[in-house]
């Protein structure tokens, strides 16, 4: 009875966030867009959890976990029906190369830097080099909606910077999820799941087959004559469906679901429409899903907040230094100059960094496990509310605009 109470109150909360807000009140724009990205759910389903309400406690979101099954299914099947081949040509070829490389530096920097810190406070920690991969490559993400939001306040001249961040956004999303789904081969589900007896690069291979196949299902679907609600729910149900095998098998449900979405984006003819119709239903999933993950938050110690904010600062850094070397090379052709700069417009991490987080959480993360895996999720979530706080100050840096 406690669940379904839980569950109707979250959607209630989700609906009410996704039609109302009260941004308006707010004294600048810095401090309205940290709400208008919805990220401050994350702080909603932290009182809701054990560690204030606990409306959302320990037997209650072991019920409510397939809510986040669905919702990183979701996010992998928008990311990757946003990877059509058409768009993803504007820039050429030799962008992708320096987006690359960008990615590379953000990777190795960040890595040293963590590593350096973490290595202070668990030095014989056998799952270190572990937990300094999970936030090197969550590091990758960024936010799109958070690059949208603010581009639609700035001059029509500066327009093509906002194409340039997530045109950068989209590749290294790839690259985050592609890595990520190699790293969870190399573990067997920590809380459920029957796993498989593969190598890591045979589970990520049966990722990329299972979620072509889901892509043609979903192309089958979207060509039949159901109408819209219709559809939606038999989404819905194929992401669960989706979602659950991975869970069980021990793949990742991010990279099977983004395989999916770029299987229907290039093969079906109305990708746009199919988009549109994923996204009538996608905030207030989202925001359910900001929910249940900020419920898993724990700040146990100053350490956590410490390790937070030093995750952010040394990613924003890493961030701006790469971006400065390789993304003015990425678009030689761009009319505005300032594109050396368009590193400390990618801050934002919302979106896929928490999917990232929740991924590690449910996949790798045993409970029961040493220290450093423990506080790792905590740190992400943290330093992810952290970087929607300074992500306004780097677009507005990129774009000039206050």
């Amino acid at each position: 009875m406690k669940t379904i109470a839980a569950i109707l109150f979250l959607a209630v909360l989700a609906l009410a966030g996704h039609r109302k807000s009260f941004v308006k009140v707010l004294p600048s724009r810095a401090a309205s867009f940290f709400f208008l990205t919805g990220t401050e759910f994350l702080l909603v389903g932290y009182l809701l959890g054990d560690s204030f309400l606990g409306i959302l406690d320990a037997a209650t979101l072991d019920q409510v976990r397939p809510f986040l099954i669905v919702g990183l299914g979701w996010i992998g099947l928008l990311a990757g029906i946003q990877l059509e081949w058409k768009a993803l040509g504007m820039f050429g070829r030799t962008s992708y190369l320096w987006i690359l490389l960008y990615g590379c530096c953000v990777l190795f920097l960040v890595s040293v830097g963590l590593y350096g810190l973490f290595h202070i406070w668990f030095p014989s920690d056998p799952q270190l080099g572990l937990a300094v991969a999970v936030l090197a490559v969550t590091a990758l993400c960024t936010a799109q909606a958070s690059i949208a939001l603010w581009m639609q306040h700035v001059s029509k001249q500066k327009r093509p910077l906002g194409l340039m961040l997530q045109f950068v956004s989209s590749v290294n999303d790839v690259i985050a999820i592609v890595l990520f789904g190699l790293l969870v081969g190399f573990y067997q589900p920590a809380q459920g799941g029957i796993g498989l007896p593969l190598l890591p690069l045979q589970k990520f291979v049966l990722s990329l087959l299972l979620g072509a196949l889901m892509g043609l299902l979903l192309l089958m679907l979207f060509r039949t004559r159901l109408g819209e609600v219709d559809k939606v729910l038999i989404v819905i149900g194929l992401v669960l469906f989706g979602g659950g095998m991975a869970y069980l098998l021990g793949i990742s449900p991010l990279l099977l679901h983004l395989v999916a979405g770029m299987v229907l984006a290039n093969l079906s003819l109305k990708s746009e429409e199919t988009f549109q119709l994923l996204m009538c239903i996608e905030r207030p999933l989202y925001l359910i899903f900001l929910m249940i993950a900020g419920a898993y938050l724990r700040i146990g110690s100053p350490l956590v907040v410490l390790l937070a904010v030093a995750y952010a600062l040394i990613r924003a850094l890493s961030q701006g230094v790469a971006g400065r070397v390789f993304l003015r090379r990425a678009f030689p052709d761009a009319e505005n100059p300032p594109t050396r700069a368009l590193g400390w417009g990618l801050t934002s991490q919302a979106g896929l960094g928490v999917a990232l987080a929740v991924h590690f959480h449910l996949w790798i993360a045993d409970p029961s496990s040493l220290p450093i895996l423990n506080i790792t999720f905590s740190v992400l979530l943290l330093a992810i509310l952290l970087n929607e706080l300074i992500s306004p100050f780097g677009l507005a840096y990129v774009t000039k605009e206050k």
